[in-house]
């Protein structure tokens, strides 16, 4: 199970590289 935390950092990541 991926923790909650985990995933939002990942998100953000996307979302920076994104812009």
């Amino acid at each position: 199970m991926v923790p909650i935390f985990y995933y939002r950092i990942v998100r953000n990541s996307l979302v920076l590289r994104v812009h």
